[in-house]
């Protein structure tokens, strides 16, 4: 698979889990989300696959992301890390974070094995 193309499927896995009614969806979230998934949010702590897919498939209208400048690097024919920046607002607060997901190729396809948000500034360098 060339890169261009690993990056367009990731890219588009990502952003599954982005879109409000897909990550609704328990089913999506568990095919998305590999068993051994953790998540260090924007807020410093440490999320489980159970509390993850619990938060996001409840009905408590979550935030809408946008997400742009996405890169990838392939880190073994089985590993790629994915890279981008999200916004978001929630009660008229603008958000935004730079994002990592590890995702990994197993026998169900590629799932997230690992997701880090760290909030940033307007002002911050890339």
């Amino acid at each position: 698979m060339s890169e261009d193309t690993l990056l367009a499927q990731l890219r588009t896995l990502e952003l599954h889990l982005l879109d409000p009614q897909l990550r609704a969806t328990v089913q999506v979230l568990e095919a998305l989300l590999d068993p051994a998934f953790v998540e260090f949010g924007t807020s410093g702590r440490r999320y489980t696959r159970r509390e993850v897919i619990a938060a996001l498939s409840a009905p408590s209208g979550a935030a809408e992301y946008y997400a742009d400048g996405f890169e990838c690097v392939r880190l073994a024919p089985d590993l790629a890390q994915l890279r981008y920046r999200s916004m978001d607002c929630r009660h008229g607060v603008k958000r935004q974070a730079l994002r990592s997901s590890l995702w990994r190729n197993n026998a169900a396809g590629w799932q997230l094995l690992f997701h880090q948000g760290t909030l940033f500034t307007e002002n911050a360098a890339f």
